[in-house]
């Protein structure tokens, strides 16, 4: 990964705020008569609940998301600066690799004229 590196975000949608279902004190007052009316009221009062926690979940899912792309923003102008820094950097030794060389001949010259040019 690099500074340029574009990495594609999950699309964020609008969420209606959590509130309390309007068919929740109708059901409420609801007194089953039959079998299949208590099953069915059960089931309805599952499914609200399992919206709500739904919605909840979703609410935070999309809010880690945005503080990731938020943390990801900054990373990426760190880094960035940091490429930026290592390029204005200029090389310090003609033969910085550590090891010892005889110091003779054209292409010993030949690195020393190419280092000073990169100076420059």
């Amino acid at each position: 990964m690099t500074s340029e590196t574009n990495v594609q975000h999950g699309v964020s949608c609008p969420i209606s705020p959590i509130k309390k279902s309007p068919h929740a004190t109708i059901t409420s007052d609801l007194i089953p008569t039959t079998l299949n009316e208590a099953l069915l009221l059960t089931a309805f009062r599952k499914a609200e609940t399992a919206n709500v926690i739904l919605k909840e979940w979703l609410i935070h899912s999309q809010t880690a998301n945005i503080l990731n792309e938020m943390y990801y923003a900054k990373l990426q102008g760190q880094l960035a600066h940091q490429h930026k820094k290592k390029k204005g950097q200029k090389e310090g030794k003609v033969l910085g690799d550590g090891l010892p060389h005889l110091l003779s001949g054209d292409v010993f010259y030949q690195q020393v004229v190419q280092h000073e040019e990169a100076q420059r």
